[in-house]
């Protein structure tokens, strides 16, 4: 086996074992284990045990104090230990695949959860979380990353302090939605998405192969959605999706060197972000009117490197508006100051920008056009800094 079918095996058995351990089928999952070991890796089949007894014990501990960070460490120890196992004893890989398919034993799924199902819809914060350029990646690789991924979003909702119990997740495939109830702060949430999970990245491509690079988009909503038998469905999970997927946030993604590019909406940068939380950066986040198949939507984008404006350029026709883009008026009052703003008027912005951009092209064609001319017409961008063109 290659070394990705390794870490794939591992990652599953350890998630097999960490989904058994505080359940009534621990017992005899535990001894049909320990029996394969003993006739695979006699050697080692004692201390595994007594670290499987340990980590039983973690996590009973952790469950009673809903400490969901604990959880992801003693999966990461048993994935690391079962994966130096595999190195070093080849024979163990095949029993450990029976192992896997054995009735009784659990696959690398996470325990479904209890979903309650009603018209009546509830709010949520919202988290949109998606592994970027992830269809790049072979089969083995895309489940050592979602692994990781999810590892990475636990504790950062650990790190917010968001009990198991207030949380739902529904898997998307290269990322994941999770629903958060309304017991959970939103500034500590925000606090963390920014700090804890880029953290957390960044140390995973600080030890992985360049071929296991992580980069992770997210976004941060709050609104109603409703349960039914199939999962969550509302305005604003579709709202936070087609933010997740624009080109603007996609755009950033490739040319940021931040592994996370963070997006919230209006709601949350108007009750969080621009009340000055701590670790929470109000002067890093830029506001952009996307336009989506719902109509247009306001982002508000963690940009603290400056790259925002390249990123709505290249997404344009579909980002419309930066915030700060103005229209100068007709006449004599055009270079003094007189500007309507448009920050406001996605419709408006891009029919401006559709105009300077057939302007420049017949002035590219006919050469410079008449001083006359730009007495009447002369188009003004802002960043709201002073600079403009």
């Amino acid at each position: 086996m290659v070394d990705a079918e390794l870490e794939l095996l591992a990652a599953r058995v350890a998630s097999a074992l960490v989904t058994s351990m505080t359940t009534d089928e621990w017992p005899t999952l535990r001894t049909r284990l320990v029996q394969l070991l003993e006739r695979t890796v006699p050697r080692q089949a004692a201390l595994v045990a007594d670290e499987l007894d340990e980590a039983r014990r973690d996590l009973t501990t952790a469950a009673a104090a809903r400490d969901a960070a604990t959880t992801s460490d003693v999966e990461a120890m048993l994935r690391h230990r079962l994966r130096r196992l595999l190195r070093a004893e080849g024979e163990l890989a095949p029993d450990l695949g029976a192992f896997l398919a054995e009735p009784g034993a659990v696959d690398d799924r996470a325990p479904t959860r209890a979903i309650r199902i009603g018209h009546a819809p509830s709010h949520y914060v919202i988290l949109a979380v998606d592994l970027a350029r992830f269809a790049a990646y072979d089969t083995p690789m895309q489940v050592i990353l979602r692994r990781s991924l999810y590892d990475g979003v636990h504790q950062t909702l650990a790190a917010a302090g968001v009990p198991p119990d207030a949380t739902q997740i529904e898997d998307r495939g290269d990322g994941m939605l999770v629903l958060l109830n309304d017991a959970v702060s939103l500034p500590g949430l925000l606090s963390a998405v920014l700090r804890d999970l880029p953290e957390f990245v960044a140390s995973w491509n600080s030890l992985a192969a360049s071929s296991a690079q992580m980069k992770v988009r997210v976004v941060v909503h709050q609104g109603l959605a409703v349960a039914d038998a199939h999962g969550w469905t509302g305005a604003a999970l579709n709202d936070a999706a087609r933010l997740l997927d624009h080109s603007v946030l996609r755009g950033l993604m490739n040319t940021s060197r931040n592994p996370v590019v963070v997006s919230v909406s209006d709601s949350v940068y108007q009750s969080v972000v621009r009340h000055h939380y701590p670790r929470v950066p109000v002067d890093s986040f830029r506001d952009v009117v996307l336009t989506t198949k719902s109509g247009h939507i306001t982002a508000w984008i963690n940009d603290p490197e400056g790259l925002l404006e390249k990123a709505v350029a290249t997404a344009v026709p579909q980002a419309t508006a930066i915030r700060g883009y103005v229209v100068a008026g007709d006449g004599p009052d055009a270079d003094g100051g007189a500007l309507l703003d448009i920050s406001d008027r996605p419709e408006v912005a891009a029919a401006t920008r559709a105009m300077g951009s057939a302007f420049d092209r017949i002035f590219q064609a006919l050469g410079p056009p008449p001083e006359d001319l730009l007495m009447r017409y002369r188009a003004v961008t802002s960043d709201g800094g002073g600079s403009a063109r």
